[in-house]
């Protein structure tokens, strides 16, 4: 039998063994893309190469990952105005024609 990643890893806590693995695998994906790729249009590209990572890093430990979801992704308020003012330009560029 294969020891647990509690054991394997001597952590006493999971979190201290998945959780910076997921945030490094969201980190390099999101990398790749821009800020409206992430918010809008390119969105289930991106869960789809999340999950794909995710289930090939945690298939050693035997952990599966079914599915992922991103409910609620927060930006900085920089970051949200940005969006706000392209989807605004957006618009009016398709009104002007």
């Amino acid at each position: 039998m294969k020891p647990s990643i509690q054991s394997k890893n001597g952590k006493n806590d999971t979190n201290d063994v998945v959780l910076p693995e997921i945030v490094k695998i969201l980190n390099e994906i999101f990398g790749q893309y821009n800020i409206e790729e992430i918010h809008s249009f390119k969105r289930s590209e991106i869960e789809s190469l999340i999950l794909k990572k995710l289930r090939s890093k945690f298939k050693e430990d035997h952990i599966k990952v079914d599915a992922i979801l991103f409910v609620n992704i927060q930006f900085s308020e920089i970051i949200k105005k940005r969006i706000e003012e392209n989807l605004l330009r957006e618009v009016e560029k398709n009104n002007c024609q």
